[in-house]
């Protein structure tokens, strides 16, 4: 077993609820054993499950600091893509009303191919990035959809020394499969040649192309 991000093959693994977590030295990065996913048709079930309604108080407060940070650094000329949007998109509905451009992608409900030949300003990667199955062909694809100078905004909840990885909440989701850190945010920066990386908040990132 390597690394899904880095390649390393430095790495410790630990079972929670008969599931095999592997733990990178490298570049930090926590990912459930590969053959222990869920299928696409059961993964597609569980997010059909969800209840994202865009009118939700709750839903758009969850978002909010994202909202903050993409109307503080970018403008509303700017053009953007919302990658992993969903079946409904809070993030992309407040854009929207409050007058930005943003595209939706989505593999499940919005298979739009002509979405990923464009290249964009800013992206918004909002609760996707835990469900990659393979987080260094995803990035390999957002840093070239990026334009020169653009932002990726990535929300995503990190681990922490603090976390309790047995029991977070958040490794209790059947459909997240890797966990980042703040190293990992450092690491991906570097690997990827973005000129920066903030972590805002516990859950949110973001990312600065050079210009």
């Amino acid at each position: 077993m390597t690394c899904i991000l880095c390649g390393s093959e430095k790495l410790s693994s630990q079972v929670v609820e008969k599931k095999t977590y592997f733990s990178c030295t490298l570049c930090d990065l926590i990912f459930l054993n590969p053959a222990e996913r869920l299928s696409q048709d059961l993964e597609k079930a569980r997010y059909q499950q969800h209840e994202n309604n865009v009118l939700d108080s709750g839903y758009q407060a969850f978002v909010a600091p994202l909202f903050m940070q993409i109307t503080k650094k970018v403008s509303k000329t700017a053009r953007g893509l919302d990658y992993g949007s969903g079946k409904d998109s809070a993030i992309s509905y407040l854009l929207t009303q409050d007058g930005y451009q943003i595209r939706k992608f989505d593999p499940y409900f919005f298979v739009d191919g002509e979405a990923l030949k464009q290249t964009y300003d800013y992206i918004v990667v909002c609760e996707v990035a835990e469900h990659f199955y393979d987080p260094k062909k995803e990035f390999e694809k957002l840093k070239a959809l990026l334009n020169p100078g653009g932002f990726l905004f990535v929300m995503t909840s990190l681990t922490t020394p603090e976390i309790n990885f047995v029991r977070w909440s958040y490794r209790r989701d059947s459909t997240h499969v890797c966990f980042y850190s703040e190293k990992t945010c450092t690491y991906l920066a570097q690997r990827f040649e973005f000129r920066a990386v903030h972590v805002v908040l516990p859950n949110l990132i973001m990312f600065e192309n050079p210009t």
